[in-house]
């Protein structure tokens, strides 16, 4: 594995997968770098993807902007902002900038501004401080298809403090849904362990319409 290393002040603008790919490091830190115009039709595209065995790493002041995908992707596989897999643990994700992270397609696939998806029951992860605004998507009923800012996926001891979400706008959802689906700020699945997480002081903010259907909820 490796231990330190330091991403900083960097431009990444019209990459195609994912911005940044991150794994089997210790002690990492990724700051005030800039990750913008990532235009995707794969599976799992993201901003910044931090995949597996990340211990102790920064996350800070950075800017991801326009992350756009057309695939056909749902759940943890949707396009993120930040990723955040499997053993990601003692990291700090704080004060970044997350906007406009979209899915494209018209066939009702998911997206989420962060996920976390630790598979750890001690993490002791921080996600606080953050701006997350304009996340949408073609919306659909399940779960794995929602307009979602900070996903809580296979996770736990994870703590969400003074982060700011804003999810806006009239989008147009999947035609033959008829019961709606969920734009939501911050979704804890039932796969995460609710018992070991710490959300608080967050400002939320919601008014997204799904305006296909009449039984869309935010």
């Amino acid at each position: 594995n490796e231990s330190g290393t330091v991403i900083t002040q960097n431009t990444i603008d019209s990459t195609s997968f994912r911005g940044m790919f991150l794994a089997q490091e210790s002690s990492a830190s990724i700051t005030s770098d800039t990750v913008k115009n990532l235009t995707s039709t794969s599976s799992g595209a993201s901003g910044m993807y931090l995949s597996a065995n990340l211990n102790g790493a920064t996350i800070s002041q950075n800017t991801i902007n326009n992350i756009l995908s057309s695939a056909a992707s749902s759940g943890t596989a949707s396009v993120s902002g930040i990723y955040m897999g499997r053993t990601v643990i003692n990291s700090t994700v704080s004060r970044n900038l997350l906007k406009t992270i979209a899915s494209t397609t018209s066939s009702g696939y998911g997206v989420r501004a962060i996920i976390v998806n630790t598979a750890n029951a001690t993490s002791n992860d921080v996600i606080a401080n953050n701006i997350i605004t304009d996340v949408y998507n073609y919306q659909d009923a399940s779960s794995i298809y929602w307009t979602i800012g900070i996903d809580i996926d296979t996770s736990a001891g994870i703590n969400v403090y003074y982060n700011s979400i804003n999810l806006f706008g009239s989008h147009p959802g999947y035609s033959t849904n008829t019961t709606g689906g969920v734009a939501t700020a911050i979704w804890v699945n039932a796969t995460a362990t609710t018992a070991n997480l710490d959300i608080r002081d967050n400002l939320l903010m919601n008014s997204y319409d799904n305006t296909t259907p009449t039984g869309d909820k935010s």
